[in-house]
């Protein structure tokens, strides 16, 4: 994780406990990097 430094779409991910994969995914959909 980069912090602070997290768009805010990709902050709302940020405390769920869920794998790294689906994360990187769902921040595909989301238009996050």
């Amino acid at each position: 994780m980069s912090g602070l430094k997290v768009n805010f779409h990709k902050s709302m991910l940020v405390g769920v406990y869920v794998a790294e994969s689906w994360l990187l995914e769902a921040a595909a959909v989301l238009g996050c990097s």
